[in-house]
């Protein structure tokens, strides 16, 4: 990428830039770095290598070893000019070992310009590439160790448990052994791996001390390797088997060596992790079930889950034990009669059961009889309720006791249901109009009816009777129609309805009849009657002469203004409709206009 960069500016506008474009001056890109890494070397056990790192000289560098990322500082030269404008770094590694395998690279820093890291070197060796180390086993599964010689021969590789040579088919022992070239740049070298697995890890290969010794030209050369276990991996303390009574908590604990997932597990039905505390190289994992049900009986173990595999613990079986049937609600149809509940449990382990009316124990006696039936699995307790009152009324529950616990039944409701009956309906008080008047019903049944009214088959009170005096009064069993002043609007056919619920409705019904009162006519009431009646009669009688007489005279004024002919020129005058016939006058026709008389009574009547 060295070289001479220049730029071009190129224009649309050409009467502004008529060549078009403009070309920026040249710059010139160096590049500088790493100009050789160190090569991988291979050296002997015990000898010296040398590892080198040429860098651009210009600008002046700042150069550091890396073994593995890991910063070195032994054995670091001061950078030399062996080549002009070329630094050259050593790093030496004197009596090289297996702690001495590992990459090396150098890194090179420009101030104000950057870093750059060489490639990585390995430096190799002939002896053991690969130790085996102490491996985590699953008790009772498959586990095994590796080994891996190299050198620029392939080598023999031997394994031993405790000092005694191990051999393929030897207590489930299987061996291994090939070979692959590794090429470098200065030489082909030859790793030998071996691999020795063991198909079922026991106890007792947890206490063998293994080791893998190596060896080049016949024995020329041997290696021996560090001394290996292989760490048991597995559930030191399996769960118990609980018994719990129903609807408690339940506690279960596993405990395993390593670091695993632990998974609790029943038949068709995983449980989750539990708690996890770890002890050393222990875990202990606690289960805690709530509530437990008749569902949550049965087997349960624990998992430990390893990177190797999975072991399961021993099964315990949790027994959940309680009441399997609990009393239901009674209803008594009529007080007096028996009421019973049943409450069934689980028979064993030994128990006893308590019957409790509202939190408080019930007493055998003639009112209260248990009756107990034992059965395989079971015990059925059946409590009566001799001549059920309505004190008797309440929540009645079953307690079974066992060692590990007790349980509470939900309680179950004694209730009587009696039908409505009306005891009374009766008026109290007077029934002629104006007196106040009280219709007053009553009804028994349970529960207690509720108790309305209908006037005329129409509900009473209506918007029409509350404009009246009339209150209506309700209680439990009991409702009053009280009439303050009565009328004859109060009149009719009352109905008395109780409902409680239960069945139907029953009425009673009660006709209330209002009797007008009955006035006193004394002596001088009657005496004044007559008096005022002869009085107005003789004004009228006066009123009429009068009028009579004034028409008379008006009707006698008009036939004087009229005049009379001769009788004889009554044959040659015939005035308007007179006429005379003989000697007999014709009267003229009078038009007679009579009086309308008009008087209004209190009644507006014509």
């Amino acid at each position: 990428d060295e070289g001479d960069y220049t730029c071009v500016a190129t224009y649309e506008d050409r009467h502004l830039f008529p060549g078009g474009s403009v070309t920026s001056a040249p710059g010139k890109l160096s590049v500088i770095g790493i100009v050789t890494s160190p090569i991988q070397t291979i050296v002997k056990t015990g000898d010296e290598a040398v590892l080198t790192c040429d860098v651009n000289a210009e600008p002046t560098p700042t150069i550091s070893w890396y073994k593995d990322s890991v910063p070195l500082s032994n054995g670091v030269s001061s950078p030399t000019v062996l080549t002009p404008g070329v630094l050259t770094s050593t790093l030496t590694v004197s009596q090289v070992g297996a702690g001495d395998v590992a990459g090396y690279q150098c890194n090179v820093i420009y101030p104000g310009l950057g870093s750059q890291m060489s490639d990585r070197a390995f430096l190799r060796f002939r002896g053991i590439e690969v130790e085996p180390i102490s491996t985590a086993a699953v008790l009772g599964r498959p586990s095994s160790l590796n080994c891996t010689a190299r050198g620029e021969s392939p080598a023999t590789i031997k394994w031993l448990a405790n000092s005694t040579l191990l051999s393929t088919g030897s207590n489930g022992v299987t061996i291994a052994t090939n070979t692959k070239s590794t090429a470098s740049s200065s030489a082909d070298l030859v790793d030998t791996v071996s691999v020795l697995s063991v198909s079922d890890v026991t106890v007792q290969w947890t206490f063998t001390d293994v080791k893998c010794e190596v060896s080049w030209d016949s024995g020329s050369t041997v290696v021996v390797s560090s001394v290996v276990q292989f760490l048991p991996l597995y559930v030191q303390e399996s769960p118990k088997s609980t018994i719990a009574v129903r609807y408690t908590k339940v506690t279960l604990s596993c405990v395993a060596t390593g670091n695993p997932q632990v998974r609790w597990d029943r038949s068709g039905r995983t449980y989750g992790n539990g708690v996890v505390t770890r002890n050393g190289s222990y875990i202990t994992s606690v289960l805690t079930i709530g509530n437990v049900t008749r569902a949550d009986s049965g087997e349960i173990w624990c998992v430990a889950l390893y990177e190797q595999g999975s072991f399961l613990s021993d099964k315990a079986t949790l027994t959940v034990v309680g009441i399997t049937s609990e009393p239901v609600a009674a209803v008594v149809s009529e007080r007096g009669n028996d009421a019973r509940f049943t409450c069934v449990v689980d028979r064993n382990p030994s128990n006893s059961i308590t019957w409790y009316k509202d939190d408080y124990p019930i007493v055998i006696s003639n009112k209260y009889q248990v009756e107990r039936s034992e059965y395989d699995d079971e015990i059925r307790e059946v409590m009566t309720i001799s001549n059920v009152q309505p004190a008797d009324v309440d929540k009645y529950y079953c307690e079974v006791v066992y060692p590990q616990g007790q349980q509470t039944s939900q309680p179950a409701q004694l209730t009587i249901q009696e039908r409505p009956k009306i005891d009374l309906l009766v008026a109290v008080g007077g029934q002629k109009e104006g007196e106040p008047v009280e219709l007053q019903c009553r009804a028994s049944g349970i529960p207690v009816p509720t108790i309305t009214w209908r006037l005329n088959g129409q509900p009473f009170p209506d918007t029409k009777t509350t404009l009246r005096e009339v209150s209506v009064y309700v209680e439990p069993g009991v409702s009053f129609v009280t009439f303050n002043a009565s009328s004859s609007e109060d009149e009719g056919l009352y109905t008395c309805i109780a409902y409680n619920g239960i069945g139907n409705a029953v009425t009673m019904d009660t006709e209330l009849i209002i009797q007008a009162p009955i006035k006193g006519v004394t002596i001088a009431t009657a005496t004044s009657l007559i008096v005022f009646i002869i009085i107005v009669c003789t004004a009228l009688m006066l009123f009429a002469i009068y009028r009579r007489r004034k028409n008379q005279r008006l009707i006698d004024s008009k036939i004087a203004e009229e005049k009379v002919p001769n009788v004889e020129e009554a044959s040659n005058i015939s005035l308007h409709n007179e006429r005379y016939v003989g000697d007999v006058l014709i009267p003229k026709r009078f038009r007679i206009y009579p009086f309308r008389s008009r008087y209004t009574t209190s009644s507006t009547h014509q």
